[in-house]
């Protein structure tokens, strides 16, 4: 923290033109929240991408911001149990994801052990994972067509700011079983 503050005093005098600043200023709260994954339109300036997803499913699905933010959450430590493609991209690009996942597989008590990782990611543990999720979603309140608005506006949200274009349905969304998808094409196509 001692670093950041002498950055943020350092900064402070070549924005000021190297007048000196006031040394009992505090470090702004703001400045400390805003990182290279901000939004930096008027309506949303300094608000991370995480936080606009959550306000983006608030408004879409009609829900109150801390209720948006557990079903991301839920959402996406589903993904992540199941191995989808998507999630380690997300993981790695919007920054707070990650944390999101897991402390909310925490709070819902999602199996954390690696074996128990590696049979979520078998077809039967994926559609357990699925069950799972779709269970946890209704236990905050959500209905069913309040699942089925959410899946769409995470997967545009994802595809406009992100240009993750995998996710299509609720399968794509949490993975697929790709192996059987082209064993099956490849049958298919030599048949």
């Amino acid at each position: 923290m001692e670093r950041f503050i002498l950055f943020t005093r350092a900064y402070q005098r070549l924005t000021t033109g190297g007048q000196k600043v006031n040394e009992s200023a505090k470090v702004s709260k703001k400045w400390e929240s805003r990182g290279p994954d901000t939004v930096g339109t008027p309506q949303t300036k300094g608000r991370s991408m995480l936080d606009l997803l959550i306000r983006t499913i608030s408004e879409t699905v009609e829900l109150d911001e801390k209720a948006s933010r557990s079903a991301l959450g839920i959402l996406l430590n589903a993904a992540e149990r199941q191995g989808a493609p998507f999630a380690e991209t997300l993981f790695r690009k919007m920054p707070g994801s990650r944390t999101l996942a897991a402390t909310t597989g925490d709070q819902i008590g999602a199996a954390t052990g690696v074996i128990a990782r590696l049979i979520e990611q078998t077809p039967g543990g994926r559609r357990h994972v699925a069950a799972t999720m779709i269970s946890d979603l209704h236990g905050i309140g959500l209905g069913h067509r309040d699942i089925g608005r959410l899946l769409p506006c995470v997967s545009s949200f994802l595809k406009e700011h992100y240009e993750i274009e995998e996710i299509g349905h609720l399968g794509d969304l949490l993975g697929s079983d790709l192996d059987a998808i082209i064993t099956k094409t490849a049958t298919s196509v030599a048949a």
